[in-house]
């Protein structure tokens, strides 16, 4: 059993923290590998598992980021800054919040989509390596938790 030296309310969200970690990784790893057998094979089912997988990295790390930042009470970005959490952000509230009958246009067919470089909206990206270095750091983070030390 795990010995972490915090109140239950504390633990319990760092279990979260765990969990949203844990998953954000499998889905990315998920992402690449069926991103990888659709550009082999060109089938639009790769296409969607390949989108599914990185749109659940994405709201993963960005739930799990939201835990941690509601235990040390600091925001996680500035409006406008365009940093990568606002982007992440935006693009996860786009992802979740879409209505298909009221937020699709004839040329964007989807909310959210894969490109060569990344995940986009109409108006955000985030470049595949940008999710990759946010999903490593929340599981650096989760790795101290789960140790029970305070990530510094």
């Amino acid at each position: 059993m795990c010995n972490v030296p915090f109140t239950r309310e504390v633990g319990a969200s760092i279990f979260a923290v765990i969990r949203r970690a844990q998953a954000a990784i499998q889905a990315y790893d998920n992402g690449v590998d069926t991103l990888k057998q659709f550009a082999a094979e060109r089938n639009i089912d790769g296409y969607f598992q390949a989108l599914g997988a990185f749109e659940s990295a994405l709201a993963n790390t960005y739930q799990g980021l939201e835990f941690l930042r509601k235990n040390v009470k600091e925001r996680l970005f500035e409006k406008g800054d365009g940093s990568d959490l606002e982007r992440i952000n935006r693009i996860y509230n786009i992802s979740r919040h879409y209505d298909p009958a009221k937020d699709l246009s004839e040329e964007h067919l989807r909310a959210v989509w894969l490109r060569n470089d990344g995940l986009c909206t109409k108006e955000y990206t985030i470049t595949y390596n940008e999710l990759r270095s946010w999903v490593e750091y929340l599981c650096k983070i989760s790795d101290s938790l789960a140790k029970g030390q305070r990530p510094g």
